[in-house]
């Protein structure tokens, strides 16, 4: 009901209302690891479910506090059954998926999502990219957008996207 250009969708905490960054994942067990991202990537289903938003952002938000030279054994490849139900519903209701650069300025040094859920969620029929810095303050407001879309072009989207008044506008990627 409100004149916004853009409504984000995501989330920072776990259902027991745990805070996603401020757990250590290095002193986590696997099986632990496996129970905090099954629990993440239900919530952001729910929330895809939902529905009522433009951007679903973050949908790798724990591997940003996975400092990987202490786990390099881990991979989320066990949720990739419920990250393909996210991408597809996405798609099918033209729901853009934003592409954040704030791991490159972290511990993981790395580009979110990978680019391997982008294709996936293009060959799934998703139409729209968002790319963000992530910035929480003025110092990394834009940083590494060109990387970003970079990774969005690598993925083989055309173009990325911004919003005005709820409707993607897109950017074509030269």
């Amino acid at each position: 009901s409100n004149p916004f250009d853009i409504v984000l969708a995501s989330t920072k905490k776990y259902p027991d209302g745990t805070k996603i960054g401020n757990l250590d994942y290095s002193k986590m067990s696997e099986r632990d690891l496996i129970h905090y991202f099954e629990q993440y990537y239900q919530t952001l289903l729910k929330i895809t479910e939902w529905g009522n938003f433009d951007v679903l952002s973050q949908l790798m938000l724990p591997m940003r506090y996975i400092n990987m030279e202490n786990l390099p054994y881990f991979s989320i490849r066990f949720c990739d059954d419920l990250i393909e139900k996210i991408l597809k519903i996405m798609a099918e209701e033209d729901k853009a998926l934003e592409v954040n650069t704030s791991g490159l300025r972290g511990k993981l040094n790395a580009i979110l999502p990978p680019v391997r859920y982008l294709r996936l969620f293009r060959e799934l029929g998703g139409k729209y990219v968002t790319v963000g810095s992530g910035a929480h303050g003025t110092d990394s407001l834009g940083s590494d957008l060109s990387e970003g879309i970079s990774l969005v072009a690598e993925a083989g989207f055309s173009s990325y996207c911004y919003f005005d008044q709820r409707k993607p506008v897109l950017i074509n990627i030269n």
